[in-house]
């Protein structure tokens, strides 16, 4: 059973009108449905940011992408640097969705961040949205001297769908010649598409949907004989022996609980020195929150600033 949901979480779903996303039957083209689910996806309330907000444009292997790098103030040169994935099930989600939870990450870690927004599904399946995380990480790598961080101090990071890029991320640059990762943070991350596990019915009344879940992956992975594939399951890699150190931070309330903290312990197995955080009352997406969740952004400052000294300590 899970812990009682912290009591401002539950204050939000109280006063939160329930008006759940409709799948029709028959229904309409995926892509319909998910720009409808786009027109809702709301933009948390804005964070206080001492520092430098810069909009950029990212070269990707078939053109550009939008990207935002977050610099605090007084963070010196050679800073770490982050490459950032939003959520919003590989569907949604943009700059300006995440914009808060970046301020936060990036003042709390002090290292430059860059925020990436990837092509999103349905129109751009997997490995779509994997492709362009890569690439944007790449570049940033290529960069980060002449944006004044070291390449040497370099974490892929990211929410709910985004938390997967930044694990297939690091996989792909296991390859020769791909960008040395020195950290990976993960906020309550979707990682297995074959498996059922507890929390997906523990939770369903403050979790996912399942039906909505359901919509998520046959929007992202159409092609179901794919979604075991590691770079979009992870939990389900054979080989994690040489994945980069980092931090899971799983929600108790959510629905994606278990498969997150079963991914940390294949990584723990595997050698890999990982630790898993369960924030105990918080639902998926807290991250998003912290305006109105006072714990949520002690846990969200907590895991940045320890990315952020893991990356200064990075030898």
């Amino acid at each position: 059973m899970p812990q009682p949901l912290d009591p401002d979480v539950l204050a939000i779903i109280r006063r939160t009108p329930q008006t759940p996303f409709e799948l029709s039957n028959p229904s309409p083209p995926l892509v319909e449905l998910a720009r409808a689910f786009r027109s809702r996806a709301g933009i948390a309330p804005p964070v206080p940011f001492e520092g430098a907000i810069e909009d950029h444009t990212v070269p990707v292997r078939w053109g550009t992408l939008p990207a935002r790098l977050y610099r605090p103030d007084g963070i010196g040169e050679r800073a770490p640097v982050v490459a950032f994935f939003h959520g919003g099930g590989f569907i949604a989600g943009d700059l300006d969705t995440h914009d808060a939870l970046c301020r936060e990450l990036a003042t709390a870690s002090r290292a430059l961040l860059l925020a990436v927004a990837y092509r999103l599904a349905p129109e751009h399946p997997f490995p779509a949205g994997l492709e362009d995380a890569y690439d944007a990480t790449v570049w940033l790598a290529s960069t980060a001297g002449a944006l004044g961080a070291d390449p040497g101090r370099l974490a892929v990071a990211g929410d709910s769908a985004g938390a997967n890029l930044a694990t297939g991320v690091a996989r792909l640059a296991r390859a020769p010649g791909g960008p040395s990762i020195a950290f990976q943070l993960l906020l309550y991350p979707k990682l297995d598409f074959v498996n059922e596990y507890p929390s997906h019915s523990e939770n369903r009344e403050v979790g996912i949907p399942r039906q909505v879940a359901a919509f998520f992956d046959d929007c992202y992975l159409p092609d179901r004989d794919r979604r075991a594939d590691p770079l979009a399951s992870p939990v389900l890699a054979t080989d994690l022996s040489d994945m980069p150190p980092g931090l899971i931070v799983t929600a108790d309330a959510d629905t994606l609980r278990d498969e997150a903290e079963a991914y940390g312990h294949a990584l723990r197995l595997a050698g890999v020195s990982v630790a898993t955080l369960r924030a105990i009352g918080q639902v998926h997406g807290f991250g998003s929150m912290t305006a109105a969740i006072p714990s949520a952004r002690l846990i969200i400052r907590a895991a940045a600033a320890l990315m952020g000294d893991a990356l200064r300590s990075h030898a």
